[in-house]
């Protein structure tokens, strides 16, 4: 079963995000801000893909997050989330998918139908 690892520091987003990836057939692993989302990622080498967000508190933003993960784990999957669109963000990491917030539960599982068939639910 591929495992996601969702970023958003607002709790309601990230259960909303879970539940979509849950009720798909994803194991799911939250964390509140980019800052305790790089210990998940060392920890669990079978994480899948990461969803974050861009704007949370702590040391860096789910862009920073993201650009350590292309060079950590290059083939990992990243979808960046934001409501704000891509100009006012900076650079989306090169192989990354930008999801506009709100989105619909389908717009968000086919950014992840990318996953290796043997990853895929």
């Amino acid at each position: 079963m591929a495992k996601v690892l969702v970023v958003d520091d607002d709790p309601l987003v990230r259960l909303v995000t879970a539940d979509h990836l849950l009720d798909a057939g994803f194991e799911v692993l939250e964390a509140p801000s980019a800052d305790g989302a790089l210990p998940l990622l060392e920890s669990q080498a079978d994480i899948s893909a990461v969803v974050t967000d861009v704007r949370m508190p702590g040391t860096m933003n789910g862009l920073e997050l993201a650009q350590i993960v292309r060079r950590r784990w290059p083939m990992l999957p990243i979808v960046v989330l934001s409501g704000y669109a891509p100009s006012q963000l900076g650079t989306v990491p090169a192989g990354a998918t930008f999801l506009s917030k709100p989105f619909e539960a389908d717009q968000l599982l086919r950014c992840l139908a990318a996953l290796p068939p043997d990853e895929r639910p």
